[in-house]
């Protein structure tokens, strides 16, 4: 089953084995367990005290263009675009660049999530049981 809301509010709801289109909507305490979480980048999604379990992160439309222009200018543009990918991230770890709802979407997420592949030119990232957001800093 695929859910596609868009401006929803969903509060205590479990999510099992679903792909869950998420942008714009807002999640309250609910769980995702075996689900594929696809952002779009139409609008950022809002979740407040909620469980990811072994989720996996599709970036589709535009957020995949996005993620799809960083890796392109990283590869190709040698150490200036290295540059600018890197300084990119270094904003976003310093809480340079962000959204006003990005602080609830980082901070109150706890389950999984590392690694990225590529299929269908949607770019995925899969999940694995332990990360807590916080814990597993470098």
């Amino acid at each position: 089953m695929t859910v596609q809301e868009r401006g929803k509010v969903f509060d205590r709801l479990v999510f099992r084995n679903e792909t869950v289109r998420v942008d714009g909507n807002t999640y309250t305490v609910c769980e995702f367990y075996n689900c594929k979480l696809e952002f779009g980048g139409v609008a950022l999604p809002i979740f407040r005290g909620c469980r990811l379990d072994n989720a996996d992160w599709v970036f589709v439309d535009a957020a995949a263009n996005m993620v799809s222009f960083l890796s392109y200018f990283f590869h190709e543009f040698g150490a200036s675009g290295e540059q600018l990918v890197d300084q990119l991230f270094q904003q976003i770890r310093q809480k340079q660049v962000m959204p006003s709802d990005a602080p609830v979407l980082l901070a109150e997420l706890s389950g999984t999530a590392s690694g990225i592949a590529t299929g269908s030119g949607d770019l995925t990232v899969s999940g694995a049981p332990g990360w807590q957001p916080g814990r597993n800093k470098k």
